[in-house]
């Protein structure tokens, strides 16, 4: 049987172990990052990513998991080579795990957001609105995967002010105040002994398939 006509069963439990591979290596890349004590709060969400992906890359090289890590990259759809969307308006997504040694290509998506508990002020002086991070959370992330914006991953929240616990009540509390209760936020098992890792249940804008994000919420405070 050729590498490239995998039966179905066998092709699916090379994703979820490569899924699985993916959250690893993002817990990991997380703990080494609080370890080197670098972090400053008032980070704009694009700097800890950066460091993130950097601690990451170590990871990978440790455990030899041949995982190649692209920051930003864009993505092209259909629309894109249609010429429906110009190139420079094709979205990005924070964080993209691609690996070359299966026998097919195996691409996962990291999205990641700021969270917090209160609104607080930065060392720089800027204001954050904890209301409005809680909105763009499930607006521009849990929106995105549901309308196939961005493809196959999960979402990362970084939370800078709080309990991990309350902001994850916050999310759901808006997802009960827009009468979409039934894609609540619940925890899952741990992984690599990191408890804060969760997951939802959604639907398709297109096909109505039900799937499910994880969410992975890495505590910084």
């Amino acid at each position: 049987m050729s590498s490239r006509h995998l039966l179905p069963g066998i092709a699916h439990q090379f994703r979820i172990a490569y899924e699985r591979n993916c959250l690893t290596l993002l817990i990991c890349g997380y703990k080494k990052l609080l370890l080197s004590r670098i972090v400053d709060l008032s980070w704009e969400e694009e700097k800890i990513t950066m460091e993130l992906a950097r601690c990451m890359k170590l990871c990978n090289e440790e455990r030899s998991w041949r995982i190649h890590i692209v920051a930003e990259p864009r993505l092209y759809a259909d629309e894109s080579y249609s010429l429906e969307i110009l190139p420079k308006e094709a979205p990005k997504i924070d964080l993209q795990l691609l690996n070359w040694s299966s026998p097919y290509e195996l691409i996962y998506n990291i999205e990641a957001k700021n969270l917090a508990e209160n609104d607080w002020t930065k060392s720089t002086a800027a204001k954050v609105s904890s209301s409005y991070l809680t909105a763009r959370y499930i607006d521009t992330g849990i929106e995105n995967f549901i309308n196939d914006r961005y493809a196959n991953g999960c979402l990362a929240g970084y939370v800078l002010n709080g309990k991990v616990e309350n902001v994850v009540g916050h999310l759901n509390n808006l997802l009960e105040k827009r009468k979409r209760t039934f894609e609540n936020i619940t925890l899952t098992s741990p992984i690599e002994s990191y408890s804060f890792c969760y997951q939802s249940l959604h639907q398709k804008s297109k096909g109505g398939n039900n799937f499910i994000i994880p969410h992975i919420i890495l505590k910084f405070t």
